[in-house]
């Protein structure tokens, strides 16, 4: 028997239009598919991972402490999604999440960092391979923002 591979990830968030332009227009992930509910609403939103499903799933209920809840790497569940990219292209993916707002919260010599509109914990990854000149570098709390 085969050992089990990543199918998909799922992923709750309040705000699914700020999600998906998120995940869209400053990751550049291609959109597989929305998913409505019988009333018309967007329901889920999925994007393609090379082959894996990210799915983005709209809360259908939110507290108040949920609002405020920041991500933590001590807390269990969700970490992080760390997504490839080319060691050479780690200066251009930079500057572009620093036009779209978005706070590099840490870099390793492998990745970068930072957070999306709902404070999920997400990272730019070349392991392997180095970044020529980096130093590994400590995180910082991650906020997005």
């Amino acid at each position: 028997m085969m050992h089990p591979k990543l199918h998909h990830i799922a992923l709750k968030v309040r705000n699914l239009e700020r999600c998906e332009q998120f995940y869209a227009g400053v990751l550049n992930l291609p959109l597989i598919q929305r998913h409505r509910q019988e009333d018309g609403a967007i329901r889920s939103v999925w994007f393609d991972l090379e082959g894996v499903t990210l799915m983005l799933e709209r809360c259908e209920k939110v507290t108040e402490n949920d609002k405020t809840a920041p991500a933590s790497q001590a807390a269990p569940g969700w970490h992080l999604l760390a997504l490839t990219i080319a060691p050479g292209s780690r200066a251009q993916w930079r500057e572009k999440l620093r036009r779209a707002g978005v706070r590099i919260t840490g870099e390793t010599a492998y990745s970068m960092y930072f957070s999306d509109p709902e404070n999920n914990r997400l990272a730019l990854s070349h392991y392997p391979e180095c970044n020529p000149g980096s130093e590994e570098r400590t995180e910082q709390p991650a906020l997005h923002g």
